[in-house]
């Protein structure tokens, strides 16, 4: 990946429901360097590429996928779910990682948007 990218906090929309969440723009090193719990990532996978991103829990949670402790619903993963992200369009979630301090200490574990 050419060029440089920073957290930016862009709106991501999952059907018409929009949630703000941090976006990282990273290269097929992301996971090795920052290390992230993979919860759900299929087997054979190497990387993301193009319209593919990876999101952690919390976004999973406020896109409506992983419901509250004690709900009588099914979890519902979202591998395969398209997302809108604001600046870089509809994304294929392909992963979810565990939620990690990705930012200032100052702020909780946000949701996390990685392309």
């Amino acid at each position: 990946m050419g060029g440089w990218a920073n957290a930016e906090r862009q709106t991501v929309y999952r059907e018409s429901r929009p949630e703000e969440s941090y976006y990282i723009a990273c290269d097929e090193h992301f996971l090795d360097t920052f290390g992230p719990e993979l919860i759900e990532w299929p087997t054979l996978r190497q990387g993301v590429e193009g319209t593919e991103c990876i999101i952690n829990e919390r976004a999973a949670d406020r896109l409506g996928f992983y419901l509250p402790a004690g709900s009588s619903l099914p979890r519902v993963s979202p591998l395969g779910s398209r997302i809108s992200v604001e600046w870089s369009g509809m994304r294929e979630v392909v992963g979810v990682v565990r939620n990690f301090q990705h930012g200032t200490l100052r702020r909780g574990i946000e949701p996390l948007i990685v392309v």
